[in-house]
């Protein structure tokens, strides 16, 4: 059985268009996208879960959290960003 993970990150969509670097929403979101795809093929298997900037990104980590079991819970790089860190600290 492979590892289940969880790819939790900001949602390209709800981010700040100064944090994206003048990157289109889709290209960023399309990066993300290619980047799971390679855990993927690589016998994880990976359920995205993207949340916008606090308004309802508690509410869907935790519906997230409730439909499965998870091995390894992994936060993007937006969340990980000092303007996002206490978002979910």
């Amino acid at each position: 059985m492979p590892p289940k993970v969880l790819a939790l990150g900001l949602d390209p969509a709800a981010a700040d268009p100064a944090e994206l670097t003048g990157l289109a929403p889709e290209l960023v979101r399309s990066f993300i996208d290619a980047q799971l795809e390679r855990l993927g093929a690589v016998g994880y298997e990976v359920t995205s879960c993207f949340v916008d900037r606090g308004a309802t990104a508690e509410a869907v980590v935790s519906l997230a959290l409730q439909q499965r079991r998870f091995d390894c819970v992994m936060f993007g790089a937006g969340l990980r960003a000092p303007a996002h860190l206490l978002l979910f600290e």
